[in-house]
């Protein structure tokens, strides 16, 4: 299998991400969610980011 079968396999599959523990108190740190998440090809523009 090489890199873009692999990617195309991926695809498919649901992710993990971090999320807060606690999103009122993020020192209290991360943990992983569960298997819920799809990969997303979209890529927001720098322009899209306030610089302010």
């Amino acid at each position: 299998m090489n890199a873009v079968q692999d990617a195309q396999d991926q695809l498919t599959k649901l992710i993990r991400c971090w999320e807060p523990i606690d999103s009122d108190d993020l020192s209290k740190g991360y943990t992983m969610s569960d298997l819920v998440y799809q990969v997303s090809s979209y890529v927001p523009s720098p322009e899209s980011y306030s610089t302010v």
